[in-house]
């Protein structure tokens, strides 16, 4: 196997901070613990600077498995490991989680050739996804938007917002023949756009393509994922931090005259830490009660009553950005099915996936491991659609499926993909997002700035470390073309 070549991201960052400097990480996802990671990387020996990493209160800790309600990446039944969120690795396409996953000692086992299937729910016939032809079929779109974006020096989803907002669809029609859009696409091949949906991120026909575009862009290459799940890789990123403070829950935080105020519960303790500068990860910084996609009751903007409720003390120019975010709510289920024995491991996608009003009903479906009658299932919910209409359906489902459900093993809801419309994108919204960073000594990395997928929040993160606190004059791009390719 050739060595990958060397992560600018990772290795080259350096101060330009006072060695005094105390900075809090609220959220320890992917994109809290990398921003952790980054500053860790980017202080010589003998500088120390006070990295705390606390979980908000809307946030599970993958530290404490055992506790049912703390499992956010990872469950592990019968000795099995279960990944219930992040999974599926394109290694090619993630340089910057494989330059860690190296540097870790993580273990990767590769996932079949073609290990997506779609199903009938009605009867339930099985036909392969050539997911492959259809991502290559997009591949001319994508990289001349990437070009396009790594010129702009800008960061995240922000480097193609303003010429990706409308629409998947629309965009593709729009550019159809021009030198963005050689092939002349005029929609999302269908395969793209079920495994989109089925990921948690939607239909194409309402998401600005820009998010459809970071979302190809991260799935080319050989699929794999890690021996252990996911947990092991960031438990022992958590370990490589100097104070790391999990199970803790954020009651509030104050910014005031040029410092951060932040009030926090462990255990039975309540205490109140004193920071220069502030990291808000993950969905720490978005507001609890944001509009649920697919709902019938969105409102145009939030009153700013509501849009305030959360842990942060947002100002007027907040409150007018994050009102304007909707999340999605995406229900991880693990059933415990008899008469699904002839399934293999594998992802199933069914047909209906591709309708909106089918809300509620299953949008993938996954046997982990052979030996096991246990299925992980993600849908969609939303406001009409409860956690309990969402049981009802899979049940349904199986049913339809030849199958039975013997136990609801476990079920999470999860508030996932923050994004925005294809309007506020056009209107500039990712403009006045990244305009907020720095400002009250705040900043924000995770899934809005970057996309819901794993390697783009690390990504993102070590890149906003590196443009805020470290020496890089711009923003320090990698790509996979410009990377040594493994030989397997």
């Amino acid at each position: 196997m050739n060595s990958i070549a060397a992560c600018k991201l990772v290795d080259n960052l350096y101060p330009l901070m006072n060695p005094s400097t105390r900075i809090a990480v609220i959220g320890a996802g992917p994109s809290g613990l990398s921003a952790a990671l980054a500053l860790t990387r980017s202080i010589p020996k003998l500088i120390f600077v006070d990295l705390y990493v606390a979980i908000s209160k809307h946030m599970g800790s993958f530290r404490k498995l055992e506790v049912a309600e703390q499992i956010l990446f990872f469950w592990g039944l019968a000795g099995h490991v279960y990944d219930l969120g992040g999974q599926v690795i394109a290694r090619e396409s993630s340089p910057t989680l494989d330059t860690l996953m190296t540097e870790m000692g993580i273990e990767l086992e590769k996932l079949g050739e073609e290990p997506f299937s779609l199903i009938d729910i009605a009867s339930g016939r099985v036909q392969d996804l050539r997911i492959v032809s259809d991502v290559l079929s997009m591949l001319k779109v994508t990289e001349k938007l990437q070009e396009a974006g790594e010129a702009s020096g800008k960061l995240g989803v922000h480097t193609v917002s303003s010429v990706a907002h409308e629409t998947s669809h629309t965009y593709l029609r729009s550019t159809a023949k021009s030198i963005m859009n050689p092939k002349g696409l005029v929609e999302v091949p269908r395969a793209v756009a079920g495994l989109f949906t089925a990921s948690g991120y939607g239909y194409a026909e309402h998401m600005p393509f820009a998010y459809m575009h970071q979302f190809v862009m991260s799935i080319l290459g050989q699929a794999y994922r890690i021996k252990g799940g996911y947990d092991s890789f960031w438990h022992k990123i958590s370990t490589t931090l100097a104070d790391v403070r999990c199970n803790t829950r954020v009651q509030s935080i104050q910014r005031r005259n040029n410092k951060i105020y932040i009030s926090v519960v462990q255990g039975e303790s309540t205490s109140v830490l004193e920071f220069d500068k502030l990291i808000m990860s993950g969905n720490s910084s978005i507001p609890v009660n944001s509009n649920v996609y697919l709902s019938r009751a969105i409102k145009a903007s939030l009153p700013a009553e509501e849009a305030a409720a959360g842990i942060l003390d947002y100002s007027a120019k907040e409150l007018e950005v994050f009102s304007r975010v909707e999340i999605i709510d995406y229900y991880t289920t693990v059933l415990k099915i008899s008469g699904f024995e002839h399934f293999a491991p594998r992802f199933y996608y069914p047909e209906t996936a591709q309708d909106p009003s089918s809300v509620g009903h299953f949008v993938a479906m996954q046997k982990f491991h052979a030996d096991t009658n246990v299925f992980l299932f993600w849908s969609y919910g939303s406001a009409e659609v409860d956690q309990n209409r969402v049981t009802e359906l899979l049940f349904e489902d199986v049913q339809k499926m030849g199958g039975r459900v013997e136990a609801v093993v476990l079920q999470r809801k999860f508030r996932y993909f923050p994004h925005v419309s294809s309007r506020d994108m056009r209107l500039g919204f990712y403009d006045k997002l990244e305009g907020l960073q720095g400002e009250n000594n705040t900043y924000y990395v995770g899934a809005l700035m970057s996309f819901e997928l794993t390697e783009r929040n690390s990504a993102y993160s070590f890149n906003l470390m590196s443009k805020r606190f470290g020496s890089a004059e711009e923003p320090i791009y990698v790509k996979a073309s410009s990377l040594n390719r493994h030989d397997h």
